[in-house]
């Protein structure tokens, strides 16, 4: 029995930590056809958070999505 409670302890702490730990993520794709692409990332384990955007060679943009 005392095995299943040091188990589950070593889960929850684990599944604590990787909740509270955050990182972000920046990335830039340039297209041949002039097509620029944006990514951005930043959250946690829990709660991710996501920035896409193209925009055309001449800057106007083209699309684009966002969730929090």
């Amino acid at each position: 029995m005392r095995i299943f409670q040091t188990v589950a302890i070593a889960i929850a702490v684990s599944t604590a930590l990787l909740g509270c730990s955050s990182e972000e993520h920046y990335t830039e794709v340039t297209l041949p056809n002039g097509i620029s692409c944006t990514s951005q990332t930043s959250g946690s384990f829990w709660h991710e958070s996501r920035n896409l955007s193209c925009t055309d060679s001449n800057g106007k943009v083209i699309g684009s999505y966002k969730s929090d």
